[in-house]
């Protein structure tokens, strides 16, 4: 790969992806371009951009987007699908089949899949539930880079009580890798 631009909200997500890349997936700056889009609002409009970019380097078949975002009030699937009206309305089209985009949605938020990964006597959390809150995820907060590493040994191995959103995040991952 050529280069994966990443684009994603906060500390949460960054922490975690660049675990999740390096150790699960090999991938490592200057392959990985990641930007830090401060929230869903940035991330939407960074989507527009990227994608245009992406498609404008379109013969060079190893660039790649991923793009990671919490689900929030939308949904997983409604997450998506505000992606391809995003795009449609810049006048550009949504994302094609076959397309190396990722949309990768953690439902509610990334600090469920962190509780989820990082206590697995909690399992399977409620992808309904606002983590921020919890003791848990305080403690996995306090020392992200240790919990993202924790996360990323866990991500490969799939269990009975896996998120709905992580098992999206795998095919959507599968896109670009």
């Amino acid at each position: 790969m050529s280069e994966l631009a990443v684009l994603f909200e906060d500390d949460a997500h960054e922490s975690m992806l660049r675990q999740l890349l390096r150790r699960v997936y090999g991938l490592t700056p200057p392959r990985v371009r990641y930007r830090r889009c401060v929230d869903c609002n940035g991330v939407e409009k960074a989507v527009r951009e990227e994608v245009q970019y992406l498609r404008s380097k379109n013969f060079q078949k190893d660039r790649a987007l991923l793009v990671v975002i919490d689900a929030d009030r939308f949904g997983v699937e409604g997450r998506k699908r505000r992606f391809d009206q995003l795009l449609e309305a810049a006048g550009l089209s949504g994302r094609q089949d076959g397309e190396r985009i990722a949309y990768v949605v953690p439902r509610l938020e990334a600090e469920n899949w962190y509780v989820h990964f990082c206590c697995p006597e909690r399992r399977p959390v409620s992808e309904e539930q606002d983590f921020k809150g919890d003791t848990d995820w305080r403690r996995l907060e306090a020392n992200l880079g240790a919990a993202a590493r924790e996360l990323a040994r866990a991500w490969p191995r799939a269990t009975k009580e896996e998120l709905p959103s992580i098992r999206d995040a795998r095919l959507e991952l599968k896109r670009v890798m």
